[in-house]
């Protein structure tokens, strides 16, 4: 059913209405848009909504590129030795955040060789576990790991993804001790989730939200603010009781530092006017994503600023070394 909602969001794609506005007379080059993960994930299905709206507006092509690896600084980092000519950007989402507190000794700076442009969206996460668990709530799950300590298991897409920093953010904010069992990806995850060899999975809604409404798994609560149109009736982690459980995977846009505003304004403007586009938003919201409209470079910085010293604490009290 997950492979099917991205299916159709790739192959929608090329239907998806927009007012063309011209190739650019001073560049018509490809652009190339870097996306840190391997293709048909979450993000990469995001991407290539965004390319493809781009793609029509400046009437350029627009290419996505897979490079992932690295907790996603292998692309962040050829984005950053990419010509500063405004043709090579990089799409990517809180593990960029992530993996600067994981490895604090990389080969690039991120914060200086690496600009953000704008925050596209927003996918809320769920703490979901198999319907075997004896937990009907959130804080029932709580109480089940506290009463067990280090019996009960939680499945990631890989050290240092956002599902496993969700779960050792869980750890810590519960003061509860379970293992973290990684995977090559969220497929074999979740996998293993829905065959009760690991109980517990924090993942974006986008996978949970289906296999929740199958019965594959039991939604237990959403790790953010407000309750997610996708899984209505299932409460925010706060309404929940743990109120500083919270823990989204967000999506940004950067460029390599030092390339000129005028280079960079064709792409930017672009992206504006997809963001504010209602077929993005419709498809989107069929993959649980929340768009983020009139983002600053400025807001987006001080967001991997607060992410980066968000999770500072909870790899130093969880022990947590590079992957």
């Amino acid at each position: 059913m997950v492979l099917a909602t991205r299916r159709a969001a790739l192959a929608g794609l090329a239907t998806l209405p927009f007012a063309g506005r011209g190739a650019s007379a001073q560049d018509t080059s490809p652009i190339t848009l870097v996306v840190p993960f391997a293709a048909g994930g979450n993000t990469d299905v995001l991407a290539r909504i965004v390319a493809q709206l781009v793609a029509v507006d400046l009437g350029r092509t627009v290419v996505v590129e897979n490079r992932p690896g690295a907790g996603t600084m292998l692309g962040a980092q050829g984005v950053a030795a990419s010509e500063p000519n405004g043709r090579t950007y990089l799409f990517t989402t809180s593990g960029h955040a992530i993996a600067q507190v994981l490895q604090p000794k990389l080969p690039f700076d991120p914060g200086k060789e690496l600009v953000p442009l704008a925050q596209v969206a927003t996918v809320p996460m769920v703490v979901a576990v198999h319907p075997g668990v004896p937990a009907k709530t959130l804080g029932e799950l709580v109480a089940h790991m506290r009463a067990n300590p280090g019996k009960l298991s939680f499945a990631s897409a890989g050290s240092g993804s956002a599902l496993h920093m969700a779960g050792e953010l869980l750890k810590y904010v519960a003061k509860v001790e379970i293992a973290h069992v990684p995977y090559r990806g969220a497929s074999p995850a979740l996998t293993d989730t829905m065959s009760g060899m690991v109980q517990i999975i924090v993942d974006g809604i986008t996978t949970t939200a289906p296999l929740a409404k199958s019965g594959a798994l039991r939604a237990l609560a959403v790790a953010s603010p407000q309750r997610s149109p996708m899984l209505p009736d299932v409460p925010t982690a706060a309404e929940a009781g743990l109120p500083d459980y919270d823990t989204q995977i967000w999506n940004v846009v950067m460029a390599r530092a030092g390339t000129p505003d005028s280079a960079t304004a064709p792409f930017r403007a672009a992206l504006s006017r997809a963001l504010e586009s209602p077929d993005l938003a419709r498809r989107f919201a069929e993959l649980g994503a929340e768009v983020t409209r009139g983002s600053t470079p400025e807001q987006v910085r001080e967001l991997i600023r607060r992410e980066i010293e968000k999770w500072r604490p909870v790899v130093a009290a969880n022990g947590l070394k590079p992957a």
